[in-house]
Parts: structure tokens; sequence; C-alpha cells
């Protein structure tokens, strides 16, 4: 089972960011769920190091989650114990928001750096490996809660990376382990690569609500 938690939208000026990162096995690629390119302001860049004995050659391959285009870029010989930035303005038209998959013939660890335009902040995210779960498990969301003097909602991107329709059901669970079919949100993603957007803007959620989300889907997905 994969275990993830997704950003909240609005975020306060001060600096957060997460330390971890994730390998992936020779030859098999990884996918960031979330890439930006001028998308509100926010720009994305992805850091990969050979961790591998050999040079590695590098690809990423850009997807759109509202359409079927796909965009490229790609590094060779990257030495090994050596890094490589591929900025998502490099490939990703400005406005775009998307996923990103990449491959290489030699082990990697990698992870995305988000970051606002204007500079007032920036936040690192880990990657996930291509190999999904039909049960993610996001062990925080919130809806218009309001802390700090910050409004916080979270959303979050499901990407279909199995081999067929993606029949997917998101349930929210208060602090308190109840939930309510009311809550519920569901789609259908058609196509490998594809991904729709789940958020707490759900009319159903009560404001101010804070709990957790489990998605469930009849294909392997990713968040």
């Amino acid at each position: 089972m994969i275990h993830g938690e997704c950003m909240p939208e609005r975020r306060p000026t001060n600096l957060r960011r997460t330390r971890t990162s994730w390998r992936n096995q020779r030859g098999v690629g990884r996918v960031a769920t979330l890439v930006k390119n001028n998308f509100y302001g926010n720009r994305s860049s992805i850091a990969v190091q050979n961790v591998g004995s050999g040079n590695a050659d590098i690809s990423v391959a850009y997807y759109d989650r509202d359409s079927t285009s796909s965009w490229s870029d790609s590094t060779t010989g990257l030495e090994p114990l050596s890094t490589h930035i591929f900025p998502a303005q490099s490939a990703m038209p400005s406005g775009k928001i998307g996923l990103a998959r990449v491959t290489a013939n030699q082990p990697l660890a990698s992870t995305v750096y988000e970051y606002r335009i204007s500079g007032d902040w920036r936040m690192q995210h880990s990657g996930f490996l291509v190999r999904g779960s039909e049960t993610v498990i996001l062990p925080r969301v919130y809806k218009n809660y309001v802390s700090g003097g910050n409004t916080w909602r979270t959303g979050s991107q499901v990407q279909n990376v199995g081999s067929g329709t993606a029949h997917v059901t998101v349930r929210y669970y208060n602090t308190s382990g109840s939930t309510n079919s009311s809550w519920n949100q569901t789609a259908t993603i058609t196509n490998i690569w594809r991904a729709v957007t789940f958020n707490t803007n759900n009319s159903n959620l009560p404001d101010g609500f804070v709990g957790s989300a489990v998605v469930t889907a009849d294909q392997d997905i990713v968040i």
C-alpha cells in the first residue's frame, strides 16, 4: 500500500518542506504526480541523482492532466552520484499543470521542488514509484480550515497507472473516524497517465473539516 499526503492549496509564507526521496530500481520509471509551470504563479523542478554504478541516461515525459498532450526532456551520461535538475519550464508550456514520468538506465534518487515565481516560498516533496496501488491513504485533509490567519484546503491529483479504465472513489473520515456516504467523490479515468483532481470544495463536506481520506480504485493508481 502506498501512503501519501496531499498538499494544501494555500500555504503560509514560512518555509515548510519534507526531506524525503525515493529510489527506483534500474530501468523502472517513477512518477511525480504534480508538476507545474507558471500555474497560478507556481513552478516545479525535478532533481535527480544517479545512485548507480554507471553513467545514467535519463528521460522525463511530462503529461498534461487535462488532455493527451505530452512533452519531453532528457540528459545523457550523468556520472555516478552526480545530480541533474529538470525545470518544468524547459518542456511544459506556461500555465500547465500535470504529471512527470522519469525513466533511466541506472537507479535514481529524486525529489520535486515547487516554488512561487515571486519567491515568497519554496517546498519539496517526494515522488512515487510507478508501481501503484488500488488503495491510497491520505492521512490529513482539510476543507476551509483556518489556522494562523491562513485558510487551508487540500487537493489530490489521482493518476491512473494501471492497464485499463480506473473507477475511483474517495471516502472522507473525520478525526473520530466517522464517515458519511454523501461526502464521497467518484471519477472515471479512462486512459493510463491521465489524472483527475479531487478537492475538498465538495459541497457536502462541512466547512472547517479536518480528517483523512481513503482513495480506492479498480486499477493501480498513484497520488
